[in-house]
């Protein structure tokens, strides 16, 4: 949380969540609700990086937790 508050700080948030990301989910993809409610606060997470994966998923629950799992569903 303090490298998320010096972000803000610093003016440079979008830039930190982007970071953020691309190394807390890597290969495995951004979920879509996260992309989304990002998106309607003015990042986008896929600029700059447009062939990341997307997980399907509203968030309602944590359905990409399991990556393995998505293919049962």
């Amino acid at each position: 949380m303090g490298r998320a508050r010096q972000a803000i700080i610093e003016g440079r948030f979008p830039e930190y969540l982007k970071l953020f990301f691309s190394q807390y989910f890597g290969d495995a993809g951004y979920p879509e609700w996260c992309v989304n409610a990002l998106r309607s606060v003015g990042v986008d997470l896929l600029e700059g990086n447009p062939d990341v994966k997307i997980i399907p998923g509203s968030g309602a629950k944590w359905e990409y937790a399991d990556i393995n799992t998505q293919s049962s569903k």
